[in-house]
């Protein structure tokens, strides 16, 4: 989080981290909602585990049993702020203020936009809750992949991130599963 960038073309990155962020900004709309969007984030999670090598880390990308915890991410170990990565925000803008990221200074996002702030978390139970196993078998449980992608992307993903977050989301009229944050 601390080296600086090395592509110098991605808006609004400074550091090796604003880069990673800022590509999967810029692939959100193309990958999201395309037969590419599970690839694309395993892949996404391959290059993060090789720029953390880069920056001598040794141990494992720690994996989070998500839907163990839906219901109660607030309490749930990987939020702890000895042990995890630290808790729900304070404030208005609900920034990080324990754990190994308290009081870190971002510079991609909020969405689309790139402007320094504080990385912010705000988790909300009530969403966390759609995160269940139940939840996962009903998305993957499609009879074609993309029944499952759709089920995947607007249920428990969207909903893991509506958790962690202060995005405002609803339903579009317009299409069933389409969301606008």
């Amino acid at each position: 989080m601390t080296s600086p960038q090395k592509l110098n073309r991605l808006p609004g990155a400074k550091t090796r981290w604003d880069e990673l962020v800022s590509l999967h900004q810029i692939h959100a709309l193309q990958i999201h909602t395309t037969g590419q969007f599970l690839p694309y984030h395993r892949y996404y999670l391959k290059t993060l585990e090789f720029l953390v090598r880069e920056c001598g880390f040794k141990g494992v990308l720690p994996y989070w049993d998500e839907p163990r915890d839906a219901g109660k991410f607030a309490k749930s170990p990987v939020f702890d702020k000895v042990l995890g990565f630290g808790g729900s925000g304070v404030g208005a803008n609900s920034c990080v203020t324990d754990g190994p990221f308290a009081n870190l200074m971002i510079n991609i996002g909020p969405g689309f936009k790139s402007q320094p702030r504080c990385l912010n978390r705000k988790i909300t139970d009530m969403f966390s809750s759609q995160t269940g196993a139940s939840y996962v078998a009903t998305a993957i449980s499609g009879s074609t992949y993309k029944q499952a992608l759709d089920a995947i992307y607007s249920g428990p993903h969207l909903l893991g991130h509506m958790a962690l977050s202060m995005m405002v989301c609803s339903r579009s009229a317009n299409a069933e599963d389409e969301y606008h944050c």
